[in-house]
């Protein structure tokens, strides 16, 4: 008796997951959930400013959409997050490792702030990126190996900062890359 119960329940159970009629369908809008994760990865930038002068990123909140805050770019197709422009705002803090968390970046101007602290790894998984300028800020530490993976770079521009460490030879690895200043940083 048991074993036909048994029988009886992985008939059911094998049933429910052969079918794709048998299990409630929940539909979400893949793209406000993309855009929910470009706003979460945003607003983890602006937790990690310590200070905003000019208070530009006053915007920047859960009740509205990353396309409508001031220095941020939006694709009108797919409304995806493709640049933010946070230069000479004396910004102080760190960059967010959610940053990573922005696919569809294709610029990423930090310059002329004051950024401390590490040049996050995540930056790798934004391949779409072409210019990425964190230059005149304080950062230090290397320059991470994983900003290889960013295959569409154009411009890197990390001077005036306290980068140290060797130069990665892996940048060569970079075809796409027409300006590279480095300048101003640690002996390398």
């Amino acid at each position: 008796m048991a074993l036909a119960l048994r029988f009886r329940c992985v008939a059911v159970l094998v049933f429910l997951l052969s079918s794709p009629s048998a299990l409630p369908v929940v539909k979400v809008k893949a793209a406000a959930l993309d855009l929910f994760t470009d706003k979460e990865a945003l607003l983890s930038l602006k937790s990690q400013v310590t200070t905003d002068p000019s208070n530009t990123l006053f915007s920047w909140n859960n009740n509205s959409s990353p396309c409508n805050w001031t220095r941020v770019s939006c694709n009108q197709v797919n409304q995806r997050v493709v640049g933010l422009d946070l230069s000479g705002l004396r910004l102080t803090g760190s960059i967010s490792p959610n940053i990573g968390n922005l696919p569809f970046l294709r610029s990423l101007h930090l310059q002329g702030n004051q950024f401390t602290g590490l040049i996050p790894d995540q930056l790798g998984a934004l391949s779409r990126l072409s210019v990425l300028n964190i230059s005149f800020n304080s950062i230090n530490g290397p320059i991470p190996l994983n900003i290889t993976k960013c295959l569409n770079l154009q411009i890197l521009d990390l001077m005036q900062n306290e980068i140290s460490g060797a130069i990665p030879e892996e940048l060569s690895s970079l075809k796409s890359l027409e300006i590279l200043k480095l300048g101003g940083n640690k002996h390398f």
